[in-house]
């Protein structure tokens, strides 16, 4: 049976590591005969939360007219969810930290999903870096933990991109099989 699958990139790079690593994700997911589709948020409006809760009062309805309720819906009617980003500053980008609070105003309905993680770093993922770069797995950890019954499935890590290319880097191969592997 095959699955829905949403991937949210949130490089704004044009060409860059993360967007290559979920078009390896992609293939692999396609090739299984899954529904795939890759939204980018740098094409996107998103703005911040305003923490005013209007959306929890009435429905689910955000006071902001903008492309979140469109990934919202997508991320709803998807089973399996991979946020994509690219590390900066030990941490994950604005765009995808917008994203995930404006999900505020429907994260209880995001049940039952799996969520799968590529992030792309310069820095290689061992010491003395591994710990700084768990800071960012962890802000994803962290959204899906506070969703009902989702599972983290995966993380693909990118890393050391300063001084391998993506290509040769182990996680492109690793994000193919685990797109593949989706059933």
């Amino acid at each position: 049976m095959s699955k829905k699958v949403l991937i949210i990139s949130s490089s704004f790079s044009w060409s860059n590591n993360t967007k290559k690593l979920c078009e390896q994700f992609k293939k692999g997911a396609e090739e299984n005969k899954n529904e795939v589709e890759l939204v980018e948020l740098r094409h996107r409006k998103i703005n911040f939360c305003l923490g005013c809760n209007t959306c929890q009062r009435n429905g689910g309805t955000c006071v902001y007219k903008d492309d979140v309720p469109e990934i919202l819906d997508k991320m709803l009617d998807s089973d399996v969810i991979v946020l994509a980003t690219p590390v900066y500053f030990y941490s994950i980008t604005g765009q995808l930290k917008t994203l995930i609070d404006r999900t505020y105003s429907k994260f209880s309905s995001l049940n039952n999903k799996e969520f799968y993680f590529i992030l792309s770093c310069a820095a290689p993922y061992e010491k003395p870096y591994k710990n700084d770069l768990d800071i960012a797995i962890n802000s994803l950890r962290g959204f899906v933990k506070c969703l009902p019954e989702a599972v983290e499935k995966d993380i693909i890590i990118g890393d050391n991109t300063a001084e391998l290319e993506i290509e040769k880097n182990k996680a492109y191969e690793k994000a193919y099989k685990i797109g593949k592997a989706i059933n």
